[in-house]
């Protein structure tokens, strides 16, 4: 067996897992990224972007039928969907992009690999390749970024014909006429409202009380609205029993408050959300679990030294355009320690903590300097403090002897006392200024004014 030696090991492709690989690979370390089956992940193949194509379709089809006769533009005749050019049109974009991300990852050296992984250590992987073949690969750091799966319900299998998974969903070779979607969450509800531009009649069940539950009420109450504007039918507080093939397709059973009601159908969408891949990874390394998602802390390290985990399968909020929670730290800093791990803080000490003074304020700031009196014994006085922009008096400058300079052989004569007296001292900054509150009357005059 090959053993392939890493300073940081990746495994998974997607919207967390790549990114990472290449900033490590930016920062100069041996870094290799893992991947199952598709460079980019969920979000690139089979969700984010696949789906927004098809809504744009699916939009433009919508137009062409209800408004463009309105604007003026003539088709000849009712425009016509080709599911095949649809979805190749579809795959190209996604081709595009996830070609992209490998061409990523080699600019930035870092290594890839295609195979099924499994944890053997904290430190020691083996991966499956395509052909069977297995490679041992040894790392100081391993980043978990594997992603989630859609959750299956009781009596909804996704190996029967008729119910899909979103997966299935975007990759529907037809229109179906009639569409039960089960889950109003945003994902069903984006398939379920682009399938309905395209032509299908689609009813959407959902077993809480109002559609996009933990959404912002506001908003739930304008989809609710362009569901209705659409024609597409919700169902509130009802529970999906199962479903049986029936001559014109399949029949959904759902219990509702008012009883037990079946729903025609062709198709079957189950989105009731979706499963974080933790498993079996959490068991193999012992890291702990919460609702089926790693817990990491900031710095996105988990229970176990040298192992962290990133996007869908780390705790947190599951999508592609969250941002990773990330901890600023010192790069001069001790290596991470895992939560399991950290020093708890010390108590504080009994010694007495010398405070520094508040800063000043307006209203404790010191009193204005004292000025000078304009007064003529003042003026010619040499012991009055002069302010900061009136000129020194002659016998201030008499009583001083300037410098003697390489040019000067004796020092210069004193200058000739000025009888003239200084300029008069400026106001000090600290000086109020005078009241404006005064009423018109008590005014004086401009004409009585010196």
């Amino acid at each position: 067996m090959d053993t392939l030696t890493y300073d940081a090991v990746v495994v998974g492709a997607g919207p967390g897992g790549y990114p990472c690989a290449i900033r490590l690979g930016q920062l100069g370390v041996k870094t290799l990224c893992i991947e199952r089956e598709n460079w980019g992940g969920v979000c690139l193949n089979v969700g984010c972007i696949p789906s927004k194509a098809l809504i744009t379709a699916g939009r433009k089809y919508e137009e062409a039928r209800h408004n463009f006769d309105e604007m003026g533009i003539v088709l000849g005749g009712a425009p016509t969907l080709d599911m095949g050019k649809l979805q190749a049109w579809k795959g190209s974009i996604v081709k595009r992009l996830t070609g992209g991300v490998s061409t990523l990852l080699k600019a930035n050296k870092v290594d890839q690999l295609v195979g099924e992984a499994k944890a053997i250590d904290p430190h020691t992987l083996e991966v499956t390749k395509p052909d069977g073949t297995v490679v041992r690969v040894q790392a100081k750091h391993v980043v978990l970024a594997t992603g989630s799966r859609p959750i299956e319900i009781p009596g909804f299998s996704f190996k029967d014909e008729p119910v899909m998974d979103s997966t299935k969903a975007l990759a529907l070779a037809e229109v179906p006429r009639r569409l039960v979607v089960i889950g109003g969450g945003y994902i069903g509800l984006e398939l379920g409202q682009m399938l309905n531009k395209v032509g299908a009649e689609v009813t959407v069940v959902e077993a809480q009380d109002s559609l996009l539950p933990g959404f912002d009420p506001e908003v739930t109450k304008l989809v609710a609205r362009a569901c209705k504007k659409s024609g597409i039918r919700v169902v509130l507080q009802a529970k999906a029993l199962g479903w049986e093939q029936a001559e014109d397709g399949v029949v959904v059973r759902i219990q509702t408050a008012a009883g037990e009601e079946r729903l025609a159908a062709d198709k079957i969408l189950v989105t009731v959300g979706r499963r974080p891949n933790a498993e079996p990874w959490a068991s193999a390394l012992g890291l702990q679990v919460e609702r089926g998602q790693i817990v990491v802390d900031k710095q996105l390290r988990t229970s176990v030294p040298g192992v962290y985990a990133i996007g869908d399968v780390a705790s947190g909020v599951m999508l592609a355009t969250r941002p990773p929670t990330t901890a600023k730290s010192s790069p001069r800093s001790s290596p991470a320690t895992p939560p399991s791990t950290m020093p708890a803080p010390s108590p504080p000490s009994s010694s007495p903590t010398r405070r520094s003074p508040p800063p000043a304020s307006r209203s404790t700031r010191p009193p204005p300097r004292a000025t000078p009196s304009r007064s003529a014994a003042s003026r010619g006085s040499p012991t009055a403090a002069p302010s900061r922009r009136s000129r020194p008096t002659a016998s201030s400058r008499s009583s001083s002897t300037p410098p003697t300079t390489a040019c000067s052989a004796s020092p210069s004569p004193a200058p000739t006392p000025r009888t003239s007296s200084p300029r008069p001292p400026s106001p000090s900054r600290w000086t109020p200024r005078p009241s404006t509150s005064a009423s018109p009357s008590t005014r004086t005059p401009r004409s009585a004014r010196p």
